[in-house]
């Protein structure tokens, strides 16, 4: 698996070619980066959103950089706000993000 880490990360790039271009869009899902390795979204919401991964066979990863929210799937609640993040199992199929406030989370997934 490091042999994998390595071939992922491209140390001889300079920092300005990191960044991501994207466009926030209130209450959708933006894509942001797609590899071989991982997948991440951009969510920027104020209303729930309802979320399926049955088709995706990966544990989903969620990181809050502004706001607060819960996220519930169907044996479950857990709360999230700025700064923390949380790791949903690969067999939970749905689930349901709650604002209390309008919020930024990154979602990333294998």
């Amino acid at each position: 698996h490091i042999a994998e880490a390595l071939e992922a990360l491209h140390f001889d790039e300079e920092p300005e070619n990191y960044k991501v271009d994207y466009t926030p869009k209130l209450n959708t899902t933006v894509k942001m980066v797609r590899s071989p390795f991982f997948n991440t979204n951009y969510l920027e919401f104020d209303k729930p959103l309802q979320k399926t991964y049955a088709e995706i066979d990966s544990f989903v990863a969620y990181m809050c950089t502004e706001g607060s929210l819960e996220l519930v799937g169907r044996n479950f609640k857990e709360q999230l706000k700025a700064g923390e993040s949380v790791l949903v199992p690969a067999a939970v199929e749905e689930l349901q993000l709650i604002p209390s406030q309008r919020s930024k989370v990154l979602e990333v997934y294998c």
